[in-house]
């Protein structure tokens, strides 16, 4: 799936890909992301307000987000560096609602009491 959203993104240096494009591979990327994550900042947040879990859940996302699109950048270097920002900008801001509402569900969630990695 990953290698088929990049072929939609192999752009001219001077055009920027498509809106439906970055989303679709920055849900890819986002999903690949998500348990990473989840493991960084499990039992990280107690005595947090929303809006600093909020805060913090994208700060530690986009070092990994950041990572995993440079892999992908170099897997398929004909694709177009120009939309790495974009893509990294709409995984980051898929995960945090995702992390949030397992947050909110505190009792079930899988990352209750889990040591951070």
């Amino acid at each position: 799936m990953l290698g088929r959203i990049l072929n939609w993104l192999m752009l001219p240096e001077n055009k920027m890909p498509s809106s439906k494009s970055t989303e679709a591979l920055g849900r890819q990327i986002a999903l690949e992301c998500l348990e990473e994550v989840r493991q960084r900042v499990a039992g990280r947040t107690g005595g947090m307000a929303m809006s600093e879990i909020r805060g913090y859940l994208r700060a530690r996302a986009a070092r990994t987000v950041r990572r995993q699109v440079n892999l992908a950048i170099l897997q398929h270097p004909q694709a177009c560096q120009a939309w790495a920002e974009a893509v990294t900008c709409r995984a980051t801001e898929r995960i945090v609602p995702l992390l949030m509402t397992e947050l909110s569900t505190a009792e079930s969630s899988p990352w209750k009491g889990r040591a951070a990695a």
